[in-house]
């Protein structure tokens, strides 16, 4: 009899120890998750903060009849650069007899 209480006793012990080493093991891969998962959020961060190409906004640039100046188009592009403006689609419009800018 003293045998079957041993047995019965070892087995509930091995399933108490299984039952520790698989609560162990989902503990530490949560605590992996959470470690990923706090990283996480430097990373959003960090594209707001500097966005990918691909996700900045791109502007409209409306040159008419000819009315720029390469001085005038660099400043405007390193602003654009500066701002976080990520592209430009210019149109050059023109032959509408617009008023065109004369230095005096």
């Amino acid at each position: 009899m003293a045998h079957g209480r041993f047995t019965e006793t070892l087995v509930a012990a091995a399933k108490a120890c299984r039952w520790v080493i698989v609560c162990g093991m989902m503990l530490s891969g949560g605590c992996s998750l959470i470690a990923q998962q706090a990283a996480a959020p430097d990373l959003l961060k960090q594209g707001f903060e500097d966005p990918p190409n691909e996700a900045r906004p791109r502007v409209w640039w409306h040159w008419l009849d000819g009315n720029i100046s390469a001085t005038g188009a660099e400043l405007d592009l390193a602003w654009m650069k500066r701002v976080g403006v990520g592209g430009v689609h210019i149109f050059s419009g023109g032959g509408f007899r617009e008023p065109l800018v004369v230095p005096t």
